[in-house]
């Protein structure tokens, strides 16, 4: 059995092993993960649910879990030694799907008896010092490109589409606080250039605008070739998606302790 370790919140950890699952065929596996999104995308049976509390707490758990479950491989999403520097070096085969991180930020998590990594699959392009560590612990080195599903807008019943008016989308999920932020980002953008679209917001937020549509849509690409105007944050997997559409897309980098956004966004040329 393969067991992926899928420690973080928002949708980015989770569709990124969904997509790389998917891409590569793999099965009999199970998700390690702490996040409550994670059985929007995968099984019960899929899902190992890491409960929370303290980080003592939430590490004390992994380590039960990883001591406990019998598995063959081992994919680490994003965190080289876990989210908090909890995973040590296994006799396993182990894998790590790398992305980005602020490495400066995450490397006091890296301590002794590190996990040796038989490859690294490198989503996109990491910082010198990240990636200098990746080939220190790996064998193999690749760099993928994931390979997302195809926008079918064909799927959205026409009865949820709003119509005589141009459609504004925004796309973000996890955090309420960030979604409102967008939205009203969306709001201020068409009185100043004095247009009168229809918003939806795909979330599995709810806003609490009554008169905002609201969708917890999946895939939220599918809207993507209808809408006029996208309005994200700068997540690694949506990101990904909007790069057919990026004349429409308004990208805002929202603070993360390990994730660059603003460079992410730079790459782009959404700014």
């Amino acid at each position: 059995m393969k067991l992926f370790y899928v420690m973080g919140g928002g949708w980015g950890h989770l569709y990124r092993v969904h997509t790389f699952i998917r891409q590569f065929a793999i099965s009999d596996f199970k998700i390690l993960s702490n996040n409550p999104l994670a059985q929007q995308l995968f099984s019960t049976d899929e899902v190992i649910n890491v409960p929370g509390g303290t980080r003592e707490e939430v590490i004390s758990h992994i380590h039960h879990f990883l001591n406990t479950i019998t598995f063959d491989e081992l994919y680490v999403d994003t965190f080289p030694a876990g989210l908090f520097g909890e995973l040590r070096a296994t006799h396993r085969k182990s894998y790590y799907l790398a992305r980005r991180l602020k490495w400066k930020a995450y490397q006091s998590n890296v301590r002794e008896l590190p996990i040796r990594f038989d490859t690294t699959f490198c989503v996109e392009e990491l910082e010198p010092a990240h990636h200098e560590y990746v080939k220190f612990a790996s064998v193999h080195v690749a760099s993928i490109a994931l390979e997302y599903p195809p926008p079918h807008p064909e799927r959205i019943p026409t009865s949820r589409i709003p119509v005589h008016k141009p459609l504004w989308l925004v796309v973000h999920s996890f955090d309420k606080e960030e979604v409102e932020t967008l939205l009203y980002y969306a709001q201020t953008a068409a009185r100043m250039e004095k247009q009168h679209p229809s918003f939806v917001v795909l979330s599995d937020q709810t806003v609490d605008d009554p008169e905002i549509v609201h969708y917890a849509w999946l895939p939220a690409c599918d809207w993507f070739p209808i809408a006029d105007r996208i309005f994200t944050g700068g997540g690694f997997n949506v990101l990904q998606q909007v790069k057919d559409f990026t004349q429409k897309v308004t990208a805002i980098p929202f603070p993360r302790q390990y994730d660059d956004q603003a460079w992410r966004i730079r790459q782009l040329r959404l700014v």
